[in-house]
């Protein structure tokens, strides 16, 4: 059971991430990744091992890796409304 909440979990990051990545303000979805990469260095140097960040360092990467997926999309869209809007004022 632990598995599947694990799992729920880290589908709902991504997605969250994804999410964050398709809005306006795209250094939103920076905080995520940003945040979990400086609560495991601050623990691993609270406990003087650094096995959490070298595992960690793999779980940001995928969450940056979401939102830059969300925000290259985002931009694709802005850039054809955008040319859509020079085509109607033509």
């Amino acid at each position: 059971m632990r598995e599947f909440a694990v799992l729920f979990i880290s589908l709902a990051l991504l997605a969250l991430e994804y999410y964050l990545g398709t809005r306006r303000k795209p250094l939103l979805g920076a905080l995520l990744p940003g945040g979990i990469l400086l609560l495991l260095a601050g623990l691993s140097i609270a406990l003087r091992d650094a096995s959490g960040l070298l595992s960690g360092i793999p779980c940001a990467a995928g969450l940056a890796a979401a939102w830059l997926i969300g925000r290259n999309k985002a931009t694709a869209a802005e850039k054809v409304e955008l040319e859509k809007m020079k085509a109607k004022d033509l």
